[in-house]
Order: structure tokens, then sequence, then C-alpha cells
């Protein structure tokens, strides 16, 4: 089993092995899906042939990300993460250099961390956010000043464990991606450019420097006035109910917004 798991699965499987020692084992109880919102299921010939048109139009073209996007979703809504993930991996087979498609077959495995449970959500978790690593490291080494594969691998360190100590590498992607943010053009003309300040600020709170991100969020503010996540962050003046706050947002735990698609309009994708 450890020959096919990659180095950040292995890493991560081995301080979970760690933390049990520590702490002793404990088991994780399945999650209660009684109350849970049912999803829509449309009618399997009408899905199919949704799946199928976005497929052929991925396979006609190289787009940016609102097409791939759209068709990750579509497959998470319906419980397909495993086809979305096939296809895409097919699709960068087939073109081993578009950072795109590569970027969107690295979430297409964020996609399906919710679907984790049981005793093994732990390394179920932590091998899906290790598999999509491996893909935007690929992506980055070709090419290293991709705003949106940046925030991709920022946002995936943002949310592993505390202390599995991943913040670290948060906090030097989000600084690169607003390095390049300052060269691009103000928040004004990229609104999205708000989510790295939150972002670097949530970095630096989990690697336990909350003055840091106080400070990122502080400037974060000159440029996004009246943003509502930096100003309830800033409102909070203890550093242990400011870090329990970061990380009931940003965790494994939960679903991770992949989507990127607001890059397509200004060209950084």
């Amino acid at each position: 089993m450890i020959q096919n798991l990659s180095r950040h699965a292995i890493a991560y499987l081995l301080a979970c092995l760690l933390l049990v020692t520590w702490t002793g084992c404990k088991r994780e109880a399945p999650k209660d899906t009684t109350s849970a919102p049912s999803v829509t299921q449309p009618d399997p010939d009408e899905l199919e042939r949704r799946l199928s048109g976005l497929e052929d139009n991925l396979r006609d073209s190289l787009p940016g990300h609102t097409i791939p996007g759209i068709y990750r979703t579509l497959c998470a809504a319906q419980g397909r993460h495993d086809r979305a993930i096939g296809f895409l991996e097919e699709l960068v087979h087939a073109h081993p250099d578009d950072q795109h498609l590569r970027i969107e077959y690295a979430n297409a495995f964020i996609d399906k961390i919710p679907t984790c449970s049981g005793v093994t959500a732990v390394l179920c978790r932590g091998n899906l956010a290790s598999k999509s690593l491996d893909q935007l490291d690929i992506v980055i080494v070709k090419h290293p000043d991709l705003w949106v594969a940046l925030y991709c691998r920022g946002m995936n360190h943002l949310h592993w464990p505390k202390v599995l100590r991943h913040s670290d590498d948060a906090v030097a992607d989000f600084k690169r991606c607003i390095d390049l943010q300052k060269r691009t053009g103000s928040g004004n003309e990229r609104p999205y450019y708000l989510r790295t300040h939150v972002a670097l600020g949530d970095a630096y709170t989990k690697a336990g420097h909350p003055d840091e991100a106080r400070k990122a969020w502080g400037e974060g503010l000159k440029l996004f006035p009246g943003a509502k996540e930096l100003n309830q962050r800033l409102a909070i003046d203890d550093d242990d109910r400011l870090l329990d706050t970061v990380q009931s947002k940003r965790s494994l735990d939960q679903g991770i917004d992949t989507d990127v698609s607001f890059v397509d309009h200004k060209g950084e994708g």
C-alpha cells in the first residue's frame, strides 16, 4: 500500500500515526447524514447526456477553468467524483503541458474529500489532498508565476491540520500571490484578490503568528475597505479564539471551494 502513496500522503500517514501514539487511538464517529439535504437526482439519461456533452466539449477544445469547473461541480453533486478524476486524468495525459487541465485535475481530488468517512477518513483526506498537491507542484515548476496555481496550492496547504505544519507553505504561496497581484492591477479590477489577503492571515494564524495575521488582514483592508471577512477576523482580540475561528473554516474535515473560474475573466488562469 505504501508504495502507491505520494510523498505528501506518506508524510501525512506518518504524522497521523504519531498523533495516535501521542493521544491514543480515537475513532471518528460516522457522520450523521439523516438530516443532510437531499441532492436532486436528474433523470439518469439526462445526467449522462449532460456529462457526455461536457466531456465532448472538453475534448474538442482546451478552455480555461469555467467549463471544467462546471463539469467537476456536476460530477461532485451527483457523486461521480471518480468519473471526473478519471476523465481529467485522461485529458492531462493527452495534453500534459496544459496547465488549466492539470489544475482542474488537481481540484477534482479535492472535490472528493467530503466523501471520506469512517475510521479511514483521515488517511483518505490526506491521500486525496496530497495527490492534488503533486499535480499543482508539476504546474508550478513549469509556471512559477501562475497566480491560480499558487492560489490553489496555498488553499490546499491551508486546510491541512495545524499539527502537520503545512501552514508555512500556505503562507509562502499566498505571499507570492500577493506579490503577483501588485504587478497586475488593483483590487477594484480583480475583486477576487481579496481571497489571498484573507487566506494569508488565516495561514499565519494556523502557523502560530496571530500578530502577522492581523497585519496581513490590515493590509488587505486598505485595498478592500469594508470587506466583511477581514473585519470579522480583525474584531477577534483573543488569540485562542482567533485560532479556533480560523480552524473551523480551514479544515480538510469539510469541503473546500475549488471553483477558480473567476480568473478566466482577467486572463490570469
